[in-house]
């Protein structure tokens, strides 16, 4: 028994927090109420406006409650049919975009594939350039070696 007392205590404090809270925040508006007057004018015509408003659409619905059923379907409607548009509109300037970069990536990849095949044609060329600086390079060689020879031959025959 004495178990159920301490937990009905428990419950108890913690139903009193959101009492507490609630109490708090109109204590807070009250003083703020109390020492500005612009606010108290300002919360005053605020409420005076909207209980204008919420009586005016309660009076609407109880003399046409069709017209105002239909009213807030039209608008709805009408809301969705902006909506799809802006989603058509988004969606053929994605598809827009989507060409052109789609033609600039293709634009790239020709050139690119231009630019391969340029290279490969000059490293060709450099290549055939570089086979005639070695036979130049041979031949010049071949030609030391043929003076060479016939100094050596020369040499040879003046010791004799």
């Amino acid at each position: 028994m004495e178990e159920n007392y301490n937990q009905n205590q428990t419950g108890r404090r913690r139903n009193k927090l959101p009492l507490a809270m609630v109490s708090g925040a109109f204590v807070g508006a009250a003083v703020v109420l109390a020492t500005d007057s612009e606010e108290r004018a300002r919360l005053k015509n605020g409420t005076s406006n909207a209980k204008q408003k919420v009586s005016g659409y309660a009076t609407r619905v109880k003399e046409d409650p069709q017209g105002v059923k239909d009213d807030w379907l039209g608008r709805i409607q009408r809301a969705a049919a902006i909506t799809k548009e802006a989603v058509q509109k988004i969606q053929e300037i994605l598809d827009e975009q989507g060409t052109q970069i789609k033609e600039s990536a293709e634009d790239i990849q020709s050139e690119s594939k231009e630019m391969f095949e340029t290279a490969k044609h000059a490293g060709e060329e450099l290549q055939s350039v570089g086979d005639k600086a070695q036979e130049a390079k041979e031949e010049l060689a071949h030609g030391e070696t043929e003076e060479t020879e016939e100094s050596t031959v020369t040499d040879i025959n003046e010791k004799k």
